[in-house]
């Protein structure tokens, strides 16, 4: 009995080792698909609910059919367990609830991981509406927060009335930093080279500007442009989006980054708990087989 025992101990230090990755290998897909489908979740949040509610179906279905098999064997006879994959499912969504408040710090703390964004307003004397004048809007988008950082490109936008009797306000003039290039709105497979006589083109073409004013708002954007090319002479930086006066960059870590530091942080908990499920479920395991041997 006790040599014939011993070839199933030996299958059951194999056995946890497999069973273990059997248990984490659908959390890690179910993790990736969220990943991938992310833009879903930002638009819908209850999606993430709609995924957990379906991440208890195999569980369900485990259950069921454990029930039945031992409805059908009898209550006096033991069947397997269900396999932990079922029930480590659920648990590992529910794992990353605690684990976002770090993983969205760490992901801050990632320059690489953080994008930042970037906004200045050159005003003109061109009234939109009572009490309000034009204003041409230059937006920088870029990554990094203030350990590290640059600025990739961005769009300038007038949001003054345009030309009278010459339709919607001129296209917007979108730039590239790095490559010191640009494009229109409607032109964006042709690009032309980011200079300050292009910028001065733009803001003539905008509106009908008083003498002088054109020169004066294409300095102040070909300075700003220049000036975040260079990061010099820069307004602070946050960490979080405000509604105050004043120009600011924002660093902020993407909710799909985020979560990606949430799952790895998640993962040694994870590895952890599924192995002690599998530990289990094989020991249950083979102590049935045990039973089941003869003496």
């Amino acid at each position: 009995m006790r040599a014939s025992k011993s070839p199933l101990l030996a299958e059951g230090v194999r056995m946890v080792g497999f069973h273990t990755a059997a248990t984490i290998a659908p959390s890690l897909i179910l993790w990736v698909a969220i990943y991938q489908l992310w833009a879903a979740v930002e638009e819908l949040p209850q999606f993430l609910v709609f995924v957990f509610v379906l991440s208890l179906l195999p569980l369900a279905a485990q259950l069921g059919l454990w029930f039945c098999r031992q409805i059908w064997n009898g209550l006096s006879v033991t069947v397997t367990p269900p396999h932990p994959f079922g029930l480590a499912l659920p648990l590992s969504l529910l794992l990353l609830i605690p684990m976002w408040p770090a993983g969205a710090w760490v992901a801050n703390q990632v320059p690489d991981a953080c994008e930042t964004v970037a906004g200045e307003e050159v005003r003109t004397t061109l009234p939109t509406a009572p009490n309000r004048t034009a204003v041409f809007s230059v937006q920088v988008h870029g990554w990094g927060n203030s350990r590290a950082f640059g600025f990739n490109g961005g769009v300038v936008v007038y949001t003054g009335r345009g030309r009278p009797g010459a339709g919607p306000p001129f296209e917007d003039l979108y730039f590239d930093l790095a490559r010191q290039r640009g494009h229109w709105t409607n032109s964006y497979t042709t690009f032309i080279p980011l200079t300050r006589e292009v910028v001065g083109e733009y803001v003539r073409r905008s509106d009908n500007f008083p003498p002088g004013e054109a020169e004066a708002i294409a300095d102040q954007i070909w300075d700003a442009l220049n000036r975040y090319a260079e990061k010099r002479d820069l307004p602070p930086m946050i960490d979080h989006f405000h509604t105050g006066e004043g120009p600011r960059i924002v660093s902020y870590a993407p909710t799909s980054i985020s979560f990606l530091f949430s799952c790895a942080l998640a993962l040694l908990p994870l590895a952890v708990g599924s192995w002690l499920l599998a530990r289990r479920y094989c020991s249950r395991a083979l102590t049935l087989e045990r039973e089941r041997l003869p003496v």
